[in-house]
């Protein structure tokens, strides 16, 4: 009897004991999952922040050499163009503390265009005046932007035109009408007497 009751004790102790061993590696298991997938959040992160470097946002351009035109547009706008006299095919502009690198774009008007990309930005240059686009939302950011030359040019076409000075003469001949008409009222002088006829030939001899 006795060893049926100690068998039964033992038994009894297995069976209350086994669920809670098979149990506790599931109960400590989730306290491990949340640390991988804080790890992989911090990857995608970074992958994110990284962003691809181009030619047009590494650093700004360098300037020294280059032939630099102030333009002043409406609203007080400013900026300035820099061109290369041994690229023509590249130039940098300042706009408001930023100096970016523009890359020229051919266009079929002979227009002087040079684009940025990256920032957006588009310069039109006509020989009367520049304009400033942004190009990524559509808008003008300068408008009748002119340089010194420019301004100089549009004033000397305003001004109006000297008068001519080989016109003047014409008013004296208007004034001397007067004269001849006061000289066509005078009596006419006396005519000249007529000279003698030449004597008659002599006869032969």
């Amino acid at each position: 009897m006795m060893a049926d009751s100690l068998f039964a004790l033992i038994t009894r102790t297995l069976c209350l004991a086994l669920p809670l061993a098979l149990s506790a590696p599931a109960l400590a298991a989730p306290t491990e999952k949340p640390a991988v997938s804080q790890k992989k959040t911090s990857k995608k992160a970074g992958k994110k922040t990284a962003a691809p470097a181009t030619s047009e946002n590494e650093a700004a351009p360098d300037v020294q050499g280059a032939q630099g035109v102030d333009y002043h547009c409406e609203h007080g706008a400013s900026l300035t163009l820099y061109q290369y006299v041994n690229d023509e095919q590249r130039a940098a502009l300042r706009w408001k503390n930023r100096l970016l690198s523009m890359k020229r774009i051919t266009t079929s008007t002979g227009a002087a265009r040079f684009e940025n990309t990256q920032a957006g930005l588009v310069w039109i240059g006509i020989p009367a005046k520049g304009i400033l686009l942004d190009a990524k939302k559509g808008q003008q950011l300068a408008n009748e932007c002119k340089s010194r030359e420019q301004v100089l040019e549009a004033r000397q076409q305003a001004a109006p035109a000297p008068v001519n000075s080989a016109a003047a003469p014409a008013q004296p001949a208007a004034a001397a009408a007067p004269a001849a008409t006061e000289q066509a009222g005078a009596p006419a002088a006396p005519a000249a007497p007529a000279q003698p006829t030449a004597t008659a030939a002599q006869p032969a001899v």
